[in-house]
């Protein structure tokens, strides 16, 4: 029984495999919340708050709150200066303990990023309009937490930008 459990936590380290918690956009709890206190809900275009409060919440970072959940989190930033307009401010989130890295589109980079300890990296994908949570990298395909479908990998081909942050 003994090797069975080494084996299977050795093959999770060599997979890359990581436990991010997973918030869906469309969660009752937060979903029909204005964004950014404007006229979208959190459901229709929450993707990226709903993505970096994975992340957040995965470290134990709060944001007001015991939990950084994207309701929390959309607080938070809607009342810190994280949006201007409709552009998120990706600096703002060093305040809560965190350092915004930057955004990139080399591909070769963001795969290195993703296998990096204590960064997270938010990918945009399908064509610019989606931001998802990447977990790891398999080959070159990227395993994703994506808080609107089902979808649970992307080509790097299909990533038009990816913004990190990392864990201080």
């Amino acid at each position: 029984m003994k090797i069975s459990i080494v084996a299977l936590i050795f093959a999770a380290c060599i997979a890359g495999s990581f436990a991010w918690v997973t918030y869906s956009q469309c969660d009752p709890k937060w979903g029909n919340q204005a964004l950014n206190k404007g006229s979208q809900t959190i459901c229709q275009g929450g993707n990226l708050v709903t993505s970096i409060a994975m992340a957040l919440s995965t470290w134990g970072i709060g944001c007001g709150a015991a939990n950084c959940d994207p309701a929390a989190l959309n607080e938070w930033i809607s009342s810190n200066g994280g949006f201007k307009g409709d552009v998120f401010v990706w600096f703002q989130l060093n305040k809560l303990g965190v350092k915004w890295e930057s955004c990139t589109t080399d591909h070769s980079r963001i795969l290195s990023l993703i296998q990096a300890p204590n960064h997270a990296v938010v990918l945009k994908v399908k064509g610019g309009k989606h931001w998802v949570l990447a977990a790891n990298v398999v080959n070159q395909d990227i395993n994703v937490m994506d808080p609107l479908s089902e979808s649970k990998s992307f080509k790097v081909s299909d990533v038009s930008d990816a913004c990190v942050l990392r864990k201080l």
